[in-house]
């Protein structure tokens, strides 16, 4: 039996934007799943041959079985992880009604909410059941959903509650900037590069880590002679140690070039997606880490 759906003037409002009320509906309950961990709120609207899609995983799950199977797995494995999933009512690029998909990657993970990590959008057959669920974590970027600040389910917007970081001595051995980069030689890259120097002065022991999206590994050349003389390790995803590059990026949830993530004792403590000057990194930092 389904349940009964939360109503007030915001959700009334953002449901008017649509021409359908079925697709709407169902992002809605989809928010309410993940926001409160619960799968009763999809109970009777899923077709019987549902089909299941990601951008990050080969594989489409087919039937209403396999779907419930693999759902309820997802929600038993988020209520027993500190790693907290947040959904909004998005919409899309393509003006359709979406779930925008929110997860912070440790205590540390002050600007999550800034970073969408997926949204997922739905088709309904016309007895309202629904037929096909997609999640889009690459193109378009997550980031280009249009956000309402809507959380099904939730009594107010979630608080991102700084958590501080106090160092032991006076330098920054446990501090790692992580720069993910195309190639090296776009101007957007450059801007990024031109920033390693000053990060490097001002935290003092800190670790400079570059990675590489191209095969390429004339970028590599190119940038240690660039950073001569200064200590900066310089990776390509696809050589050596490049899977756990690879999953470095996935986990940051970044779709663009170039990118930048923080890391103290290898939990994140700040991510961003575009460029960045040294100071706003630096002031963005020195909020967590006394």
């Amino acid at each position: 039996m389904k349940k009964q759906l939360p109503t007030n003037n915001k959700i009334t409002d953002w449901m008017g934007k649509f021409d359908s009320n079925l697709e709407s509906e169902c992002c809605i309950r989809y928010a309410l799943t993940f926001n409160l961990l619960n799968t009763d709120w999809l109970d009777d609207i899923l077709d019987l041959d549902i089909t299941y899609g990601s951008q990050s995983v080969l594989n489409t799950i087919n039937g209403i079985e396999n779907y419930l199977s693999y759902l309820s797995g997802k929600i038993k494995t988020l209520k027993n992880s500190d790693k907290k999933v947040i959904a909004d009512l998005g919409t899309s690029i393509e003006n359709e009604p979406c779930v925008l998909f929110y997860q912070s990657l440790g205590n540390y993970d002050m600007n999550w909410l800034e970073n969408p990590i997926a949204y997922v959008t739905f088709k309904c057959k016309n007895n309202s059941l629904i037929k096909d669920i997609f999640m889009v974590t690459t193109a378009p970027s997550p980031k280009s959903v249009e956000k309402s600040e809507i959380y099904p389910g939730l009594k107010e917007k979630p608080i991102i509650k700084i958590k501080k970081i106090i160092r032991n001595d006076e330098t920054y051995e446990n501090l790692k900037f992580t720069y993910f980069l195309y190639d090296g030689e776009l101007s957007l890259d450059k801007k990024m590069i031109n920033t390693i120097p000053d990060i490097q002065t001002f935290f003092e022991g800190c670790e400079i880590e570059i990675v590489f999206s191209l095969r390429d590994s004339r970028h590599i050349d190119i940038m240690k002679s660039y950073f001569n003389g200064i200590d900066v390790n310089i990776f390509n995803i696809d050589k050596g140690s490049g899977w756990d590059l690879h999953m470095k990026i996935v986990e940051s949830g970044f779709v663009g070039f170039p990118s930048l993530s923080v890391y103290w004792d290898n939990n994140i403590i700040f991510k961003n997606e575009g460029i960045l000057s040294s100071e706003i990194i630096k002031q963005e930092v020195q909020q967590i880490i006394e």
